[in-house]
């Protein structure tokens, strides 16, 4: 009994500390191990902005090379690469781990000095102590939910730039003393990240459903609008980087081709599941109690998110203190019921256990799945090595996310398609392609002669995952693929590694991860 009174004792007096650590220490680890595939043509993007300047050309395909190239993060790009040498994979998580706080920190900052205070005495009469803003179950699910789409990786600086340009909207100080520094930082956004898109249609909606519930407009707001749209446009590719981030939004087949950018119902995630439910039923239900921009600025990101689960995470950002709002607001009309509250207080305490187990068992798989894709697991580590010892000739042709690693690790090398690449699509001059990845897609799935498109490139060498043995779980798509054929279903047997095996390419390495065709002379 001591020894228990003493344990809780301690968990109320360091319980905040505690918390905070253990994020940190998880967020940190996890973008230590884990290896964005855009990680390496970010940072050979940087090298050369820092030798040569800004590239207009498609500097690392062999297939687009004339295409009119914009890194629409390319200061982030250039930082990446000067900071590399300096700190390493260890300092760049630490930095972005340290983003991801000061993004969350900024959003659930937003809440006004009243509502925090009723939170905070709820949460120490529901919990017996305060945890900060781990007290807060939205908080805990909502930070689970950011860590599966953690890394070092540019999107990080979004959910930063569009927690502070929410907080500057929403706080009515901020925005009276702050609002004409608005466009300085959609010029900092628009040459970090893409992601300033969002931010500006965020700004555009706030504006448009405050007017309506004020009912009138206040043109010193519009024009700071439009002064933020238009500094986007200083930038070094001027409406370049609008014409990159719009060839993205509407580009349907990202939704089906890309796993991140696939819609949130192909995700299985348990904080997801609860903190979408809850907070779509709990805003509604709370909707009249909320300010009109709030309720339309939550159920917006949250058609993004359910479209694509690339911004679920600006949900997050968005949602946390609306939904915290919409919690104060349901305590509010049952204050002055003392057995109401009581049972509030013991119900809150029951949900924020149940949610701490759910993200706790959630974190395991999370950090497994970054521990899948480290350098040593994921990528072709060993294979590169071998590459670089026996340059080939001829070109390379590899799997769409090694791309940006073979950028990185053999640039005297170009590749046929990478991250950056999706979207790409134009008229194209003789010798090259009107889309690298539609060509790769189609590659693939056995619909373009890959002997067409590898002689037209001469490409000699095929760098693929290692074919593994069928698992019971394959065998089982197999049939269930067979039956649909009677349905009219297209199945698709090609399996590129055989098809070159049985053309006569050899294999000249393999390991655990990668195996290595040469064309056979």
């Amino acid at each position: 009994m001591y020894h228990l009174n003493y344990f809780l004792a301690f968990a109320k007096k360091y319980g905040r500390a505690i918390f905070y650590m253990l994020a940190l220490i998880l967020f940190w680890t996890r973008a230590i191990v884990f290896l964005d595939p855009d990680f390496g043509w970010r940072l050979k993007s940087g090298e050369l902005i820092l030798k040569t300047g800004i590239q207009y050309k498609d500097p690392f395909s062999y297939t687009m090379p004339s295409f009119p190239y914009v890194d629409h993060a390319w200061l982030q790009s250039l930082t990446l690469s000067y900071l590399f040498p300096i700190v390493g994979k260890i300092g760049l998580a630490l930095i972005y781990s340290l983003f991801v706080f000061l993004a969350i920190k900024i959003s659930h900052s937003t809440l006004k000095s009243s509502v925090k205070k009723d939170l905070t005495n709820i949460y120490r009469k529901s919990l017996g102590g305060d945890f900060g803003d781990f007290s807060n179950f939205v908080f805990l699910l909502s930070i689970s939910l950011l860590f599966v789409f953690f890394g070092v990786r540019v999107q990080i600086l979004t959910w930063v730039f569009l927690a502070l340009l929410l907080k500057m909207i929403f706080d009515d100080i901020l925005w009276k003393k702050y609002r004409l520094f608005l466009p300085l930082i959609f010029l900092v956004w628009a040459n970090t990240h893409g992601g300033f898109a969002s931010g500006l249609m965020s700004f555009f909606l706030v504006l448009i459903t405050r007017s309506l519930r004020e009912k009138k407009v206040n043109l010193y707001s519009y024009f700071i609008f439009i002064a933020s749209l238009l500094i986007t446009l200083v930038n070094p590719y001027g409406f370049g980087v609008w014409r990159e981030v719009w060839s993205s939004i509407v580009d349907a087949k990202l939704r089906w081709a890309i796993n991140e950018w696939m819609p949130a119902i192909t995700m299985l995630n348990l904080p997801m599941i609860v903190l979408g439910t809850f907070s779509s039923v709990f805003v509604w239900k709370q909707r009249k109690f909320l300010k009109t921009e709030e309720v339309f600025l939550f159920f917006f990101f949250l058609v993004q998110a359910v479209s694509s689960r690339r911004h679920l995470p600006l949900l997050v950002i968005a949602g946390l203190p609306i939904v915290t709002q919409a919690i104060w607001t349901f305590h509010n009309q049952l204050k002055n019921k003392k057995s109401a509250l009581e049972r509030i207080f013991k119900a809150y305490r029951w949900a924020w256990l149940g949610v701490l187990g759910i993200v706790l068992f959630q974190l395991i798989f999370d950090y497994a799945e970054g521990i899948s894709l480290t350098e040593e697991n994921y990528y072709p580590k060993s294979a590169v090595y071998y590459l670089k010892e026996n340059t080939p000739p001829g070109q390379i042709f590899t799997e769409y996310g090694w791309g940006g690693y073979l950028i990185w690790k053999i640039p005297e090398k170009k590749v046929f398609v990478d991250g950056r690449m999706p979207s790409w699509r134009w008229n194209a001059p003789d010798g090259e392609t009107n889309s690298a990845f539609d060509d790769y897609t189609k590659i693939l799935g056995g619909e373009l002669d890959y002997k067409k498109v590898f002689d037209e490139y001469n490409i000699q060498v095929v760098l693929w995952t290692k074919p593994k043995d069928d698992t019971p779980l394959d065998v089982y798509f197999e049939k269930v693929g067979n039956f649909l054929t009677y349905f009219g279903y297209k199945k698709k047997d090609f399996k590129l590694v055989k098809q070159l095996e049985k053309d006569g390419w050899e294999e000249v390495y393999q390991d655990e991860t990668a195996v290595v065709l040469k064309k056979h002379k």
